[in-house]
């Protein structure tokens, strides 16, 4: 990953960052080096902290403390294959970032997907979508199940109360 990658990375972080603490009302801030700690290769680390250190080191977002089994994985790309949701096989891409998602999440998690594709703007894969409400979206089924996509804003604006049930404290 080039620079600029990493740079529009953080950015688009920062930016879901103030987007979740508008909607919820609370503090959401960047994981430092998000992913790098825990996720990937360095998966077995998640074994040696506290739970309370684990905690802050999935996904990319950090939640407040009113949704401790909030999981969100960040993305922010120039471009994005929207067409390849709609048509046979699958998006690689997509299942790339919902399997960092997976692997970041405890069973008992809540995880989402953000992404933002420039000039086209906030998106969210959203599992096990009857516990939520939508609007317009696509049903995208892959490697790890069906999820559906959809406007970021609208969507966690609208799930809003379900969403703090479903990632709130057990």
């Amino acid at each position: 990953m080039g620079v600029n990658s990493r740079v529009k990375g953080r950015n688009g972080e920062r930016e879901l960052c103030k987007l979740l603490s508008g909607i919820f009302s609370g503090s959401f801030v960047r994981v430092p080096h998000s992913g790098s700690m825990v996720g990937g290769k360095n998966l077995h680390r998640r074994q040696t902290l506290s739970r309370t250190q684990d905690r802050s080191f999935r996904g990319d977002i950090i939640p407040p403390d009113s949704l401790p089994r909030l999981v969100i994985e960040s993305k922010s790309y120039q471009q994005f294959a929207f067409h390849q949701l709609l048509q046979p096989g699958t998006c690689a891409l997509l299942d790339d970032w919902i399997g960092q998602a997976i692997t970041a999440s405890d069973p008992d998690d809540q995880w989402f997907v953000a992404f933002k594709i420039t000039q086209k703007g906030w998106f969210v894969a959203v599992p096990d979508p009857s516990a939520y409400v939508f609007g317009n979206h696509c049903t995208y089924t892959g490697t790890h199940g069906p999820c559906r996509i959809t406007a970021l804003p609208g969507f966690f604006t609208t799930n809003r109360e379900a969403i703090l049930r479903a990632a709130g404290p057990k």
